[in-house]
């Protein structure tokens, strides 16, 4: 199994974990321009990881065949 085909994976999953982080950052004091809420901020990284999620399955998929 050859790690660099789940490169793009893992820098998603990073970029997410990242963004729920700064979400939370955001909740925890009350900070937010605009559209920049923390609940945004924590649900799109939730949705990035979710993605790279599925994007290692189908890459996982794809190697068994």
């Amino acid at each position: 199994m050859d790690l660099s085909n789940f490169r793009k994976p893992l820098i998603l999953i990073i970029l997410g974990a990242a963004l729920v982080v700064i979400g939370l950052v955001f909740k925890s004091y009350k900070l937010g321009w605009g559209i920049m809420q923390a609940n945004n901020i924590v649900m799109l990284g939730g949705i990035i990881e979710v993605v790279a999620a599925v994007l290692a399955i189908v890459i996982l998929i794809k190697m068994k065949k």
